[in-house]
């Protein structure tokens, strides 16, 4: 016969509910996430993933062989709170093939080396100096001024004369300016009456070789050009000659009219001017007026009876 005691089943209630208790704390979050991390760790290697349903793991992966698969079963199977572990979705790796062996490399035959010819040497020509042109003379006068000096014509390819004073310089370059000329190594500048105002001048002179040597004429040996004042003379006008005075010669007078005749220096003298009377009468104004040859005559009506001033 049973007999119900309730005091005595209370002190092992504890025994029969700890079971559940477990089972519950074996399923909660935090419970999965450590079971998940040891899941992990225990499979190894990085190629194993490791999926829970609660405390069910399932691995998956491929693994580089079968002790590596082997290896990750066993491992997630000891870890703590992992009950079924299931390994299907493990796939192994097929085995590396051979090393293939490398074939001999042939004997290399030597190529022998032709011969580095050398390129012979050119020596470059010596420039040789230019000699330095020289001022000889410098004179000018009222008809203009000459210049005469020495340069190393055939050798030297360009000479240019200068001549300066204070406040401008001109240069006159041989085959452009014609007024420097030369003749077997002498040259010559001649420049006009009027081409340089009066004054001192300086005179230089250098030469070139059309290419990187270009000399000029020693200072200490180079004369000064002085050109002169020039002298205007004063011209006397021409003295006029005295003109010869004109003269009446004849007076006629009728009734058809008075006519008076003269002459004059025609030609010599530029006007005319008969006066009668006070009224005067101007040749080429008055028609009353005419001349040929230096004879003149003035045609008028008849004068009254009596005296008239001629």
């Amino acid at each position: 016969m049973f007999y119900w005691q309730p005091g005595k089943w209370i002190q092992y209630a504890g025994l029969v509910v700890l079971p559940f208790a477990g089972a519950s704390f074996l399923t909660t979050d935090s419970m999965k996430t450590d079971i998940s991390k040891n899941a992990m760790m225990a499979a190894g290697g990085d190629w194993a993933k490791v999926a829970l349903d609660g405390r069910d793991a399932t691995i998956l992966g491929t693994a580089p062989d079968d002790a590596a698969k082997a290896a990750a079963i066993a491992g997630v199977t000891a870890a703590f709170g992992v009950r079924v572990v299931n390994s299907d979705g493990v796939m192994v790796a097929p085995p590396a093939p051979p090393p293939v062996a490398e074939a001999p490399k042939a004997a290399e035959t030597p190529v022998a080396e032709a011969p580095k010819a050398e390129a012979p040497k050119v020596e470059v020509p010596k420039i040789e100096p230019l000699v330095a042109p020289t001022v000889t003379a410098a004179t000018a006068d009222a008809n203009g001024a000459q210049i005469t000096g020495t340069w190393p014509e055939g050798k030297a390819k360009t000479l240019d004369v200068i001549v300066s004073d204070a406040n401008s310089s001109l240069d006159y370059s041989l085959g452009k300016s014609p007024e420097l000329t030369s003749t077997d190594g002498n040259w010559v500048l001649k420049l006009g009456a009027g081409a340089l105002a009066a004054g001192s001048y300086a005179i230089g002179a250098k030469v070139g070789d059309g290419d990187s040597q270009s000399v000029s004429a020693l200072a200490d040996n180079l004369p000064q050009l002085v050109v002169p004042a020039v002298v205007v003379p004063a011209v006397e006008p021409p003295k006029p000659e005295p003109l010869v005075a004109p003269t009446v010669t004849d007076t006629k007078t009728d009734d058809k009219g008075s006519v008076i005749t003269g002459t004059w220096p025609e030609g010599k003298a530029t006007s005319l001017d008969v006066v009668v009377d006070n009224k005067d009468y101007k040749l080429g104004d008055a028609k009353e007026l005419t001349s040929d040859k230096g004879v003149w005559t003035l045609a008028l009506p008849p004068l009254a009876a009596g005296e008239h001033s001629i």
